[in-house]
């Protein structure tokens, strides 16, 4: 110690030293010292967090986007990759304009993916960007510019817009072609049973016309969203509902109206001796007739039960040695006869009929 020094420390007051060697050797300040050397030791990250500005060279991080010609109306997802964790709440994307659907996370060695899931209401030009940083240092990330085209047309909603009307369309100009013919006539130009409009739509209602209201609602739905520069989102529900319902309609609409063709059966009875079979048959099976005469035979099925529901309508239209038969459910009565095999049931009556009598 130099001499000077230690002249000092000989004239220091002894309540001065005194105050010095206790501040020196406190529990508080040995406490203090304690931890600072643990911190370090456990807790590096902690004791080391700062990040330096040139230490961000270090860090790779990517933002993409998953499709480069997005539409309105659709889907599409934005993905961060990262190869350190970012600041909380860095990771926020700000995109004005888009409507964020969900965010996925997820965390593996050394690489932190964020997924980002969009939607575009409407056309036009949109920014994507994030105030990435790490330990408080920004990170400058390019910014995603964004270019959403118009709304795909939506076809499938068309189609099944166009098809019942369509339809209709076919079957009013059919039923206006053909008004003037009797159903004789008719049935042996065509083969089929002639139906007016009324009765058709009561033949058609009970599945195809029901079938297809399924998809002309949803479809017509679709094309009011479309068009409102808000357009629906065909996802897989609902091109299903559009889609199996009309296959449905479609495939029972052909069961329907394969139904309206005549069984021809050979015979060489008479039409007299015909009637006395139907006479024989309809009062034992409660028909009542509606038109009896040389051209044709139509009468109406009336069940014991449910008759308000069961009902069928029987044709027998006659031909040269032979006769047509044809049997359907009761358009008044929106029957389900065909369902349990009643329709088929009344031509084999028939048959049966003419068979036995013509040896």
């Amino acid at each position: 110690m130099r001499k000077v020094d230690y002249l000092c420390a000989q004239q220091m007051h002894p309540l001065t030293r005194r105050f010095y060697f206790r501040m020196f050797f406190s529990k508080k300040l040995l406490t203090i010292c304690i931890w600072i050397v643990l911190g370090r030791s456990l807790f590096p990250e902690v004791a080391y967090s700062a990040v330096s500005t040139g230490e961000l060279d270090k860090i790779d991080c990517s933002f993409t986007l998953d499709t480069q010609h997005p539409h309105a109306g659709e889907n599409f997802s934005v993905t961060l990759v990262c190869d350190h964790k970012p600041d909380p709440y860095t990771t926020d994307l700000k995109c004005a304009g888009l409507d964020i659907v969900s965010i996925s996370h997820n965390t593996s060695p050394n690489k932190y993916v964020y997924t980002y899931h969009l939607h575009a209401r409407k056309a036009g030009t949109y920014d994507i960007a994030l105030n990435l940083s790490f330990c408080n240092v920004p990170y400058p990330i390019t910014p995603i510019h964004l270019t959403v085209g118009q709304a795909n047309t939506p076809w499938v909603a068309i189609a099944v817009v166009i098809l019942p009307l369509l339809l209709y369309l076919y079957s009013r100009i059919h039923v206006y072609r053909n008004r003037k013919k009797k159903l004789p006539e008719y049935a042996l130009k065509t083969g089929r049973i002639r139906i007016r409009s009324v009765k058709a739509i009561c033949h058609y209602f009970i599945i195809p016309i029901v079938l297809l209201s399924i998809p002309f609602l949803t479809g017509m739905y679709m094309l009011i969203t479309h068009f409102r520069n808000n357009p629906l989102v065909p996802n897989t529900l609902i091109i299903g509902l559009m889609v199996v319902p009309s296959c449905l309609a479609v495939m029972t609409a052909i069961m329907l109206y394969r139904k309206l063709y005549f069984k021809k059966i050979p015979t060489k009875l008479s039409v007299t001796e015909i009637y006395k079979i139907i006479t024989e048959l309809g009062a034992r099976e409660q028909w009542t007739c509606t038109h009896s005469g040389t051209d044709y035979y139509a009468c109406r099925t009336n069940p014991e039960k449910r008759q308000s529901v069961l009902g069928e309508q029987i044709f027998i239209v006659f031909d040269q040695r032979r006769i047509w038969v044809n049997s359907i459910c009761d358009p008044h009565k929106f029957s389900f006869g065909s369902m349990f095999g009643r329709t088929k049931r009344n031509i084999r009556l028939i048959r049966r009929g003419i068979r036995k009598w013509g040896g």
